[in-house]
């Protein structure tokens, strides 16, 4: 999509051409290339040396790497002769000498990569000279714990290799290039790290001919497949094509704990002024669930020899769980006082938010979320400017008032410069309704501001901006999915609160159902119910139940007693029923085939008449993405739970009318991502009414 220009802070315009033209392709037409492990038996291995193999002095080792937790076995080779591992708060290389076989040939480490975000980790090393080795995580250098380092052969020849997997545990996570060979590279040559990595950190497509070992790993069905001489890997468990890979843009973000984690820099910003006019502000905001909900500062800039109220930006979360913004100027003017974000932010809900200011010009200043402009809210356009000066600057903190937040950021923007957004809204790609991340929002304004930090969880104080450097408080720190995943939203429902829709008279021997939902007490009585006479009952409590009914007649009955349900807990269900089949009838539970007894006999469904989610009363439940559809889907087969919910335990996008995963649209398809259309039904069958008070519910967010 073409748009108009951008302005930077200068006055200076960049071409629609040269953002098109930019490096970076535009993330609408890019799909991903990398690969899912779903930490329960996926892996994979090869049982036998590889062809060619040989120890050595020298290695080359890259691969983009995406850990979920924080322990990752990426190679190992068998009896744990080598092994190249992320483990806990450090990334570790170790190898055996082939001889004598007891003796360590190398053991090195560095500090450990973010988990939930992409990091390539590149290293090459010379065992016969302690100036040849080098380790860089996305292409920067790295301080690296030298423990052995021995001139001889590391012992790479082995009997069997394994990936994604250390003797009975199984490591979830994605991967993508995985590349080994026997030669050295000289990394701090920056043509030799374009082998593997590019300027805009993704991945090469030069990679060196001829290694003993290359997984392109660009999706699963030729995940075992090697490009390099040594043959082919065996698949372990059921792969998948990841929602995301490294080829694309990605946001990353962490979490603060609420306790003692935050960000802060003792002295002004460099390079400010000191009453600038305009503004420009965007990040990516993770609201906690309610039930996690204190008090407490996401952003504050503040000059502590003029007091708090001179802070020309504060972000506060309260006890109700949302956050409110607060925007003064120099004269301690109120231009935003306490405006309540939390009308756009749920309870539990990643949202990008990004807005503009002009005080010379109000009808310019805009506020977005999620690529939606809000109605007007400056309160003032005072004659002061805003203090960009300020000599404490704090984020996820206000340590005097002696207060933290527990919620998650990712994505942090701040300018004393003016963005149209009105005209161009560089943080927000409208073509895939995600976030941009900085560095492309950077490159595509040839503007750097004066903050702008990624925020990954090893090294989150780092500001790519001009302002300098801040400092980290508080540890460790937890990596977090990035704003341009997909999110899966829900709707929470008051008491007695449902949506209800009667559907005309249909029938069916089979069906389909997929649902997320979520309690704040387990006990709560929350149904799903179908059809006249209760034909379809999935009774939600703990544990749960289905009745299905022909009529008055009981045709099936499941319960799902092999699932422990816990308050404030997300379950994705995925259900299917044939009345012809009793072994075709299944229910999984979070990946789990929950189903603990079952009776099915012949029969057919009557499913018109009234629809009712939830059935009840049901208060604070939430209800998540609901498919269902008159067509069957065994759902005893992974492949087919994979087309619903990724091997990370997310729910997967649909499309815009739930027809992904069979090629036609369902009879229902709610996806509860907008608080004024909650009835919308996106599959064939009609919207559904609402009753009652329905708010925005949290994300749908596996343990």
């Amino acid at each position: 999509m073409v748009r108009n220009c951008l302005w930077n802070r200068n006055g200076l315009t960049m071409t629609t051409e040269k953002k098109l033209l930019g490096t970076t392709p535009l993330s609408g037409v890019v799909e991903p290339e990398a690969v899912s492990f779903d930490g329960t038996s996926d892996y994979l291995t090869r049982s036998s040396n590889m062809t060619g193999n040989a120890n050595s002095k020298t290695f080359t080792f890259s691969c983009w790497i995406y850990p979920t937790k924080t322990t990752m076995m990426v190679l190992l080779g068998n009896a744990s002769r080598f092994y190249f591992r992320h483990d806990g708060a450090a990334f570790r290389f170790f190898a055996y000498q082939a001889s004598p076989s007891s003796s360590t040939a190398f053991s090195f480490s560095i500090p450990g990569i973010p988990i939930n975000t992409f990091s390539n980790v590149l290293c090459s090393i010379d065992l016969a000279n302690t100036s040849n080795r080098y380790v860089y995580v996305n292409d920067i250098a790295q301080t690296v714990t030298w423990s052995v380092y021995n001139n001889s052969l590391a012992d790479f020849s082995q009997s069997a290799y394994f990936i994604i997997k250390d003797g009975g545990a199984y490591d979830g996570g994605r991967l993508s290039n995985f590349f080994l060979d026997y030669t050295y590279r000289d990394l701090s040559t920056t043509s030799n790290r374009r082998l593997f990595i590019t300027a805009e950190g993704t991945p090469s497509s030069t990679i060196p001919s001829n290694p003993i070992l290359y997984l392109p790993l660009t999706d699963a069905a030729t995940a075992g497949s090697n490009s390099g001489t040594g043959g082919d890997f065996t698949v372990n468990g059921v792969l998948a094509t990841a929602q995301r890979g490294p080829n694309q843009d990605n946001c990353v973000a962490m979490k603060f704990d609420g306790s003692n984690d935050y960000i802060r820099k003792n002295s002004s910003l460099t390079g400010t002024g000191q009453t600038a006019r305009t503004m420009t502000f965007s990040a990516v905001l993770t609201v906690p669930p309610l039930a996690n909900a204190k008090s407490g500062t996401m952003i504050m800039f503040r000059d502590n020899t003029l007091g708090a109220d001179q802070s020309p930006l504060l972000i506060t979360q309260s006890i109700s769980g949302h956050y409110a913004l607060t925007i003064r100027d120099t004269t301690d003017t109120n231009v935003v006082n306490q405006y309540n974000l939390g009308t756009y932010l749920g309870h539990g809900q990643t949202n990008h938010v990004c807005f503009s200011i002009d005080l010379d010009n109000a009808s310019a200043c805009k506020l977005y979320v999620n690529g939606i402009v809000k109605a007007n809210w400056l309160l003032n356009t005072p004659s002061g400017g805003f203090r960009f000066n300020a000599n404490r600057l704090y984020i996820g903190s206000d340590t005097s008032a002696g207060v933290t937040t527990n919620g998650s950021m990712g994505e942090f923007y701040w300018d004393d410069g003016f963005i149209d957004l009105a005209t161009e809204n560089p943080f927000w790609d409208s073509d895939t309704n995600r976030p941009i991340p900085l560095n492309t929002v950077i490159e595509n304004t040839g503007t750097t501001p004066l903050i702008a930090m990624r925020m990954p969880a090893n090294s989150a104080e780092t500001n790519l901006g001009t302002g300098g450097q801040f400092g980290l408080v508080g540890t460790p720190y937890v990596g977090q999915r990035g704003g341009n995943e997909f999110w899966a939203r829900s709707m929470n429902l008051a008491t007695s609160a449902y949506l209800s829709k009667t559907f005309s008279t249909l029938s069916t021997r089979q069906f389909s159902m997929v649902v997320a939902t979520q309690s704040p007490n387990v006990n709560t009585i929350t149904k799903i119910q179908a059809g006249t006479g209760d034909a379809i009952v999935l009774e939600l409590t703990g544990p749960p139940s289905l009745k299905v009914r022909d009529g008055s007649t009981i045709i099936g009955s499941m319960d799902a007693q092999g699932i422990t349900t816990s308050s404030n807990t997300w379950y994705i269900h995925l259900l299917c029923f044939d009345s012809d089949s009793s072994a075709g009838t299944h229910w999984y539970i979070n990946g789990v085939n929950a189903v603990t007894s079952k009776s099915v006999s012949a029969g057919n469904i009557g499913i018109g008449g009234n629809f009712l989610v939830p059935q009840g009363t049901a208060p604070n439940a939430q209800i998540g993405f609901m498919w269902f559809a008159t067509d069957y889907i065994d759902f005893s087969q992974e492949a087919n739970r994979n087309k619903f919910v990724d091997q990370l335990g997310y729910p997967i996008d649909l499309g815009d009318d739930g027809s992904e995963p069979t090629g036609s649209s369902p009879l229902i398809y709610m996806k509860f991502d907008n608080t004024a259309s909650f009835g919308t039904n996106l599959g064939t069958g009609g919207d559904f009414a609402k009753t009652g008070t329905i708010t925005a519910g949290s994300d749908v967010l596996i343990p």
